[in-house]
């Protein structure tokens, strides 16, 4: 992948859309789900271009293309999942936001964002973050004050809900 990071003004750099950290929720949604969506990032390069680094550029303060590609090499994870992005390790993405592509930064997909809309116009004290299909769950979370914790999976079974 050749990176011309001089094809790439400061300004065109910037990142475009659901600028900020996402709420804490959405990251226990991701964890549970383990990425999915970062699967279409393997063989992409991470959806890597001259703008994302550029941005990175800029977040380091390092213009030397050498160096930005360096610094995207030592985020790599010591282990990474399987048939995904090789930045996706086994605590979600190893790339700090500002080294992540907009594709990256703005993907929600159907379940985050019906998420996010019912945290809007409900405000739970709480939300349980369930990933799986159908009863079959594989990871619980549980997201108060801002905090993460995993649930045990024997506690969110349907018949311990339904029993």
């Amino acid at each position: 992948m050749q990176l011309e990071l001089d094809s790439v003004s400061a300004e065109e750099a910037q990142p475009t859309g659901h600028e900020g950290t996402p709420p804490v929720e959405f990251e226990a949604l991701c964890r549970g789900c383990q990425g999915n969506c970062c699967t279409l990032a393997l063989g992409r390069k991470a959806f890597i271009d001259a703008k994302t680094a550029k941005r990175a550029a800029l977040y380091i303060n390092e213009q030397a293309t050498e160096k930005v590609a360096l610094n995207y090499i030592s985020y790599l994870p010591e282990q990474h999942v399987q048939g995904s992005c090789l930045y996706h390790g086994p605590d979600g993405c190893a790339l700090p936001r500002q080294m992540r592509s907009d594709t990256c930064n703005k993907y929600q997909c159907r379940a985050a964002r019906d998420m996010l809309k019912r945290i809007e116009t409900h405000n739970p004290d709480g939300v349980l973050c369930l990933a799986g299909k159908g009863a079959d769950f594989r990871q619980a979370s549980y997201v108060q004050n801002d905090k993460i914790a995993n649930v045990p999976l024997g506690m969110v079974t349907p018949e311990h809900n339904h029993g």
